[in-house]
């Protein structure tokens, strides 16, 4: 999946799409870092609404 996402053609079907990686994330990225997730959230919904 990681490669899918990584490579572009992910964006061929989603073309607003954006992606930002928290390099030590892990599975539950939310529960280890929310305010940076919840900065992303809010910065993501700034831009588009």
């Amino acid at each position: 999946m990681e490669n899918y996402v990584r490579s572009g053609t992910l964006k061929h079907f989603v073309p607003d799409l954006e992606i930002k990686y928290i390099p030590e994330e892990s599975h539950f990225v939310q529960e280890q870092f929310p305010d940076q997730v919840n900065q992303l959230v809010i910065t993501f919904l700034k831009n588009h609404i």
